[in-house]
């Protein structure tokens, strides 16, 4: 299987409720950067954001403030 090239790769931002708990896709990035610019910005308590690359792993966490 070939690795996937830089430009068709994609950045999913999962969103965690804490209470309830529950989860929702909040978006889809074509880059990591974008998709990190987008959750730090956000200041929202109660949800935990994560950032999957395509391979299903998570590259970034911003814990709810």
């Amino acid at each position: 299987m070939k690795p996937k090239e830089k430009e068709s790769q994609k950045f999913k931002i999962i969103a965690e409720n804490l209470n309830p708990q529950n989860f929702w896709v909040f978006g889809e990035y074509s880059s990591f950067d974008i998709a990190k610019e987008e959750i730090d910005k956000l200041h929202t308590p109660d949800v935990n954001y994560y950032i999957y690359s395509d391979l299903n792993t998570v590259l970034y966490t911003k814990i709810g403030e």
